[in-house]
């Protein structure tokens, strides 16, 4: 008897209990945070009265709350709908039934775009998506373009770049080489020696200035006196 005493209360008690909690369950149903493979469905979401999320709220997504699914860095998106709607009878996210994102890794290093030399990813022979490799100047040239804009990254298997400014030569201003002497005009009593020097050490290049200064000059030479011809250079034995 008591047994079916306490079955009767137990029936009573959820037939009261029910309806409220019932009540409180419908009252603001949430959506939880849409979880696909390889893919990011949290940070582009807007809500009903427009507000823009950029993380999962902790409590869920209020109802009419369109997320926007975006595979993951260096993936690329094969099939299912992006945009989600949250929709809470029943609670479930309405617009498709999941996002496949295509995330393979390139099989060789990329090739230097532009006139660029090779990039900080030469070695090895599988680059996971995403990878980014940066590429640097060859010797003698530079670039306006900041980093971000020297760069290309593993898409789905392919490399991925946007370079738009490329590499310039660096100007070189010359340099003037040794002077070299020519042959005096005199052999004797003074003469004057020219004496010639290039610009080639270095050559101006790629817009560079020129040498400052003279290729040529004339310099005095062989400034001792010439013998006196007819005199003799030494007195004859015995004079007196």
């Amino acid at each position: 008897m008591r047994t079916y005493v306490g079955i009767i209360l137990t029936v009573v008690v959820l037939l009261i209990a029910s309806p409220v909690d019932a009540g409180k369950r419908k009252k603001n149903p949430k959506c939880d945070s849409l979880t696909l493979r390889n893919c990011d469905c949290t940070s582009d979401c807007t809500t009903k009265d427009g507000t823009h999320l950029t993380a999962a709220p902790p409590k869920g997504y209020d109802k009419k709350t369109v997320c926007r699914c975006r595979c993951n860095f260096g993936c690329v998106r094969t099939s299912g709908a992006a945009e989600r709607q949250c929709d809470v009878r029943p609670m479930r996210w309405k617009g498709g039934r999941g996002v496949t994102c295509s995330c393979n890794s390139c099989s060789a290093p990329p090739s230097p775009p532009l006139n660029y030399a090779d990039s900080n990813c030469t070695d090895g022979s599988n680059f996971v998506r995403g990878t980014i490799c940066v590429f640097e100047c060859p010797a003698g040239y530079e670039t306006t373009a900041p980093e971000e804009d020297r760069r290309q990254f593993c898409e789905n298997g392919r490399w991925r770049w946007s370079v738009t400014t490329g590499c310039t030569p660096i100007p070189v201003n010359g340099g003037w080489s040794d002077w070299v002497d020519g042959e005096c005009s005199e052999t004797c009593g003074g003469g004057i020696q020219t004496r010639t020097r290039t610009c080639d050490n270095p050559a101006p290049a790629h817009g560079g200035a020129d040498c400052d200064g003279d290729a040529s000059q004339d310099v005095a030479c062989n400034d001792d006196p010439c013998p006196t011809e007819g005199m003799p250079t030494m007195l004859p034995t015995g004079a007196a």
